[in-house]
């Protein structure tokens, strides 16, 4: 999507795409392997029990050997959200004669995050092409075992910088400098990751962990606190790694109605957000999270960085 519209378009619950949303008793285990996704849904249907929607908390993912697929799961009418529990993940491209690759774990991350807690896979995708996700397990504090589906496009590449490029070097707000962004953070009380522009802190030979997010408008259902968990493992890391963020748009009188997008973001043809970067001494980026993410996943990919 074009500017900052997905978060509207999450917030109305239209990336929940499902189509193969059912459930089923005790049927995790018992669930056919090596048959096509069509074979693995109809066995879920055949014992279907009660029904959870996958809501997607991005819009595509990246085709790679370990690619980052995250989602929330919900009741129908999204009331209830669903946590923790077993659940594991069987995914093929969307038409292919293929069999269905899994199951994969899915583990549930919420530490930081409040009740925006999401599901994460790493999956084996190797086509730039709409690929069919299913989930099936019990969701804590559940006595059924549920199942819902949903539809991921793969892209080899994403708009502005992704892993393996380089990161580009611009100036964000910081206290002493709001460079025309106002207010600089709208986090409250305003964030700790403005005490150094992007631009010094590429240069500086350190590794960087940049944010880009509006924590003030940050309302839909994948829309997670991200600011504030990277406030929280930053000091962790005091001395050894940069942590930067910069604001989405110019102001917060006129967004995100007018989406005038603040110089950062512009530069790094920013498409959806909250929007996470680990970026290396030499400048490249070595993972990219769109949406949530929790305590223990920030604190594990930037430990990686001093590896």
């Amino acid at each position: 999507m074009r500017e900052m519209d997905r978060r509207t378009f999450l917030a109305t619950g239209s990336l929940a795409l499902a189509g193969l949303a059912t459930a089923c008793k005790k049927m995790v285990n018992a669930l056919p392997s090596g048959v096509r996704m069509e074979a693995v849904v109809a066995a879920a249907k055949a014992k279907e029990d009660a029904a959870f929607t996958v809501v997607q908390a991005v819009e595509e993912i990246l085709v790679a050997p370990s690619s980052r697929v995250s989602f929330a799961l919900t009741n129908s009418t999204y009331t209830t959200r669903y946590t923790g529990g077993n659940m594991r993940v069987w995914y093929a491209p969307i038409g292919s004669a293929q069999p269905a690759r899994g199951p994969v774990a899915a583990t549930f991350h919420d530490q930081g995050l409040g009740d925006k807690g999401i599901y994460v896979a790493r999956l084996n995708i190797d086509q730039a092409t709409n690929w069919s996700v299913f989930v099936a397990g019990t969701p804590a504090g559940q006595s059924k075992e549920f199942s819902g589906g949903a539809a991921y496009p793969a892209v080899t590449r994403v708009a502005g910088p992704g892993p393996g490029g380089k990161a580009i070097s611009v100036p964000t707000p910081t206290p002493a400098n709001h460079r025309g962004v106002n207010p600089y953070c709208t986090r409250t009380p305003a964030c700790s990751m403005h005490q150094i522009s992007l631009d010094v802190a590429l240069a500086n030979g350190k590794p960087t962990v940049f944010v880009i997010g509006t924590p003030r408008f940050c309302t839909s259902r994948v829309c997670g606190p991200v600011v504030d968990v990277l406030q929280t493992v930053m000091g962790g890391f005091t001395g050894r790694v940069n942590f930067v963020h910069a604001e989405v748009f110019v102001n917060d009188t006129d967004a995100p109605a007018k989406q005038t997008l603040a110089p950062a973001p512009k530069a790094w043809s920013l498409e959806s957000e909250p929007v996470v970067y680990w970026i290396k001494p030499d400048n490249t980026i070595v993972e990219r999270i769109v949406g949530p993410t929790d305590v223990p996943e920030v604190h594990d990919l930037t430990q990686s960085l001093l590896a």
